[in-house]
C-alpha cells in the first residue's frame, strides 16, 4: 500500500484528473486509492450511498474521494452493485411499465375504503388455492439504517400484513407486474387475481411489498422512494432473496418480514406475506395516489370493525 506522502499525491492526481479531463474520457479503468490506501482497478471498486456501513466485503474507494468523483471514475455505486442483476432469476427491475399514479388516485375514488378491500384480499387467497388467511395490524417502529435507501425509512412503520398458505406461481408474479396495461380505469380493475382488490390496497400505502416462494417483490409507483439504480426501468424490484445474501447486507430492511408465519428471509418461504405500511402525515403529503390522506391505528380498526 501506499506511504502517506504517496497516498496524497495519488489523491491530488485523481482529483485533477476529473477537473482537467473530459468526460468521455474517463470511460476507462484507472487506478485509484481504496479506503486501506492501496491502489486497485476503478471496477473492483465501489462508493458508498448507502445509509450504512455494510459488512466488510467490498473494497470502498477512498474517503477522500468524494462519490460524485467516484462516479466519474466509472466506479459503481454500492447499492447498484448489490442490487444490478446478476441472472435474470435473482434480481430485476420489476412492476408495471407506465407512470401509476394518476390512475391509481382514478381507481381508489371507484373503489372506496372499507371492509371490502379486506374481503377482496380473503377471496384473492381463495383464488390461489390458500387454506388459511391471517390478518394482522404490525405496530412496530422498524430500524431505518441498514435499509435500501434514506427514502425507504417512511415506510418502515406500523404496516397492515395480509398471511395466506399458497405461493405465488410466476404466472402470479407477472399477473401483479401487468395491472396498468389496460387504457381504462374498468380493464385495470378486472385483471384476474390482481384487479381491483389489489389496487384497494393503495388506500393505506404507496410502497406495498410481497414475500412469497423465493422472491421478495416492492411496489413503488411513484419510483421515487426505492433506490433509482435499483429500479430505473419499472417501478418496482423483485429480488431473490432464498440462498442469497440480501438479509446480510441490508438487514434492517427485511427485519419486518422475520420470525412471522415462519418466514426468516433466508430459505424459501411456503405462503405469501403482503405488507402494507401505512401511509403517514408526511408521506401522504407527497402522494399523489391518496392526497393528504395518512392513515392510523384507530382508522384500520374503525374499517374492520365496520
Amino acid at each position: 500500500c501506499l506511504s502517506a506522502s504517496d497516498l496524497n499525491l495519488a489523491l491530488a492526481v485523481v482529483h485533477l484528473l476529473v477537473e482537467t479531463v473530459q468526460s468521455t474520457d474517463l470511460d476507462k479503468d484507472v487506478f485509484l486509492p481504496d479506503s486501506a490506501g492501496c491502489l486497485s482497478l476503478s471496477q473492483n471498486l465501489v462508493y458508498n450511498d448507502s445509509i450504512w456501513q455494510p459488512p466488510a466485503q467490498y473494497t470502498f474507494v477512498h474517503k477522500n474521494i468524494s462519490n460524485s468523483v467516484a462516479k466519474r471514475l466509472q466506479v459503481r455505486s454500492l447499492i447498484q452493485h448489490v442490487l444490478s442483476p446478476t441472472t435474470d432469476d435473482d434480481l430485476q427491475p420489476y412492476g408495471q411499465e407506465e407512470r401509476l399514479t394518476s390512475r391509481l388516485a382514478g381507481l381508489l375514488e371507484v373503489y372506496p375504503e372499507g371492509p371490502s378491500i379486506f374481503k377482496e384480499l380473503v377471496q384473492n387467497a381463495d383464488d390461489a388455492g390458500a387454506s388459511m388467511v391471517h390478518i394482522d395490524l404490525n405496530l412496530v417502529n422498524w430500524g431505518t439504517e441498514s435499509i435500501l435507501g434514506e427514502s425507504m425509512q417512511g415506510w418502515q412503520g406500523p404496516a397492515i400484513y395480509v398471511y395466506n398458505d399458497a405461493v405465488f406461481k410466476e404466472k402470479d408474479f407477472q399477473s401483479l407486474a401487468s395491472l396498468a396495461n389496460s387504457k381504462k380505469i374498468d380493464e385495470l380493475g378486472s385483471t384476474g387475481r390482481f384487479g381491483c382488490g389489489w389496487n384497494s390496497v393503495y388506500h393505506f400505502t404507496d410502497v406495498p411489498s410481497i414475500v412469497s416462494g423465493d422472491f421478495i417483490v416492492f411496489l413503488d409507483p411513484h419510483r421515487v422512494y426505492l433506490p433509482g439504480a435499483a429500479c430505473s426501468s419499472r417501478p418496482g424490484l423483485k429480488m431473490k432473496f432464498a440462498g442469497s445474501r440480501l438479509k446480510d447486507q441490508f438487514p434492517q430492511q427485511f427485519e419486518p418480514y422475520c420470525n412471522i408465519f415462519g418466514c426468516d428471509m433466508v430459505n424459501r418461504f411456503e405462503g405469501t406475506i403482503f405488507r402494507f405500511p401505512l401511509r403517514n402525515a408526511e408521506l401522504a403529503e407527497k402522494s399523489e395516489i391518496k392526497d393528504g390522506k395518512p392513515y392510523s391505528e384507530q382508522d384500520i380498526l374503525m374499517l374492520v370493525t365496520a
